[in-house]
């Protein structure tokens, strides 16, 4: 009963690894492209709060308003409002440059099992060379053996 070589019985096992390694990096660029997004959102919600802050303060200022209180009033309103857009942006840092870290970890191992999948074709190649040297052999010996022995008689 002929034998799968070991380098093709986990071939299917391998070819799966990969396809789940696939999916998972799909996953993580769809979520990283989706923080990406988060973050332009927000980093021009921050921006249209500076310019209003600013565009306000200087309409308070030509129209002689009381620039002190206006300011004073937006600087307070939106104030929270900027250090909180400021937290949430660096909490999206962190965590874009963790999701960065693992998706280099699964590129590495991705590589790793690609290369692990060469090497084992390379193997069975080579096993399938041999394996044909060793039978054309046998038979170029059994040609020879029979030749003998019909010579013989």
């Amino acid at each position: 009963m002929a034998q799968t070589p070991p380098a093709l019985s986990g071939s299917d096992e391998l070819r799966e690894t990969v396809d789940l390694l696939a999916q998972v990096l799909a996953s993580i660029s769809d979520r990283l492209d989706s923080q990406g997004h988060q973050l332009d959102a927000l980093l021009q919600l921050g921006q249209s709060g500076r310019n209003a802050s600013a565009s306000s303060a200087q309409s308070a200022s030509v129209e002689n308003l009381g620039e002190g209180l206006i300011g004073k009033t937006i600087i307070y309103t939106l104030g929270p409002i900027v250090v909180k857009l400021e937290e949430v942006e660096e909490n999206l840092r962190t965590h874009r440059s963790e999701i960065d870290g693992k998706m280099q970890r699964l590129l590495s191992q991705e590589e790793a099992v690609l290369n692990r999948l060469r090497k084992e074709a390379e193997d069975a190649e080579w096993a399938k060379v041999r394996h044909c040297g060793f039978a054309a052999g046998v038979g170029v010996l059994g040609l020879l053996l029979g030749t003998a022995i019909g010579l013989m008689f």
